[in-house]
């Protein structure tokens, strides 16, 4: 009736009465049975009946799971602990990221901090050398101011000392004109 295929019979790994039932649905149609074999086995799907008839679950049919023993239940336990280990791996490096996030920013709050110190020392000095600064520049005034007034004074005593020295000598030639005036006389007389 119908010649089993060993490669298919050695990849179902169900109970028998399973088994039947996928060979019953396999000679109905030996056309349409190898394409349904062919179509499960591209899928990657196979039903395989755990505990009692009745309870079937869908289970991947990769190489690497075909040969592995302990059902599905084992293969779920793999997959979930490789997502547990991924999912903490993926934590453990957040938890690094953060511990740097932390320590970069509070270095920055502290060289914020800092600068901000530094703002304030330099912000003092810079109204001690404007308040220096502005105390010089009166200080400069006043003696500018001083010393155009000593100028203006000096200038004054200078007009005065030239007008003296002008009438001294103006009054030194009227006094050797009258002297050779008085001399001419004197040898006249």
């Amino acid at each position: 009736r119908f010649k089993a295929q060993p490669a298919i019979i050695a990849m179902m790994r169900g109970p028998r009465s399973l088994r039947a039932e996928v060979q019953k649905a396999r000679c109905y149609d030996e056309g349409f049975g190898g394409a349904l074999s062919d179509c499960l086995r591209e899928v990657g799907a196979d039903v395989v009946a755990r505990g009692a008839p009745g309870k079937i679950l869908r289970t991947d049919l990769s190489g690497a799971s075909l040969g592995s023993s302990g059902g599905n239940g084992g293969r779920e336990a793999v997959a979930l602990r490789a997502e547990l280990d991924e999912k903490t791996h993926a934590l453990q490096a957040l938890q690094r990221n953060y511990e740097s996030v932390s320590t970069l920013s509070a270095g920055q709050a502290q060289q914020l901090l800092e600068l901000q110190r530094q703002r304030g020392d330099h912000d003092g000095e810079v109204e001690r050398l404007q308040k220096e600064c502005a105390r010089l520049q009166a200080e400069l005034r006043q003696r500018r101011e001083d010393g155009d007034a000593a100028s203006t004074n000096m200038r004054k005593s200078l007009e005065e000392l030239r007008q003296r020295l002008a009438a001294s000598d103006k009054r030194a030639s009227d006094l050797q004109d009258a002297l050779k005036v008085a001399t001419a006389q004197l040898k006249n007389s």
